[in-house]
């Protein structure tokens, strides 16, 4: 690819530029992780949903500390009548408080809580996307994914809760490559490097 960048001067790169997580107003990681699997999700593709059914009917209810939730909206909907959204500080207290969050794609591929819920500690639990982020995060090193069929999905949440060492070495893991690549100042970092190598 780079040689034929090289050697035509009418064909230009893209660079993926994906969201960034806000550090200026985030509450600090809370060491107390009283709750042990947060999930809330606006209704607006179907894994969520999914995700929200597959735990529900389970035994995770009966056996941990659950926060989940979902709101039961569709895109084509009157939300005049919707209840007001969770505060964004509650929504921030709730994830530094989890030992497991669980993300999942929303309307479009990419979600902000991609970005934030690595900032707290507790491990990231994401089903995979199809898109190509800089300095991704890797598997069982900063972030577990699960397969996006949910197969053994339960399985694996039960792991991490039941193996704290191996559950807080990802997570601390995770909030150290979040602070180092994907804060607002490290993208910032990484769009004004791309601008350079062009210029």
């Amino acid at each position: 690819l780079q040689s034929e960048l090289d050697n035509n001067p009418n064909i230009r790169p893209l660079y993926p530029l994906p969201f960034s997580t806000i550090i200026d107003n985030a509450p600090p990681d809370n060491p107390n992780k009283d709750i042990d699997v947060f999930v809330l999700f606006g209704n607006t593709y179907n894994i969520r949903e999914n995700i929200i059914k597959t735990i529900l009917s389970s035994e995770l209810p009966k056996k941990y500390k659950l926060h989940v939730a979902i709101d039961h909206f569709s895109d084509n909907s009157d939300r005049s009548g919707m209840p007001t959204l969770m505060p964004y500080n509650i929504y921030l207290d709730l994830m530094s408080r989890s030992k497991i969050n669980i993300m999942a794609r929303g309307h479009g591929y990419d979600t902000v809580r991609r970005f934030e819920a690595p900032m707290f500690n507790g491990l990231i639990m994401s089903d995979r996307i199809p898109i190509i982020t800089p300095d991704p995060f890797i598997d069982n090193v900063h972030i577990v994914y699960y397969d996006n069929n949910l197969n053994g999905f339960i399985g694996r949440i039960e792991y991490y809760l039941n193996n704290p060492g191996e559950r807080e070495r990802i997570g601390k893991s995770g909030r150290e490559h979040c602070m180092k690549y994907h804060t607002t100042e490290a993208r910032a970092r990484y769009f004004l490097n791309k601008i350079e190598q062009h210029i």
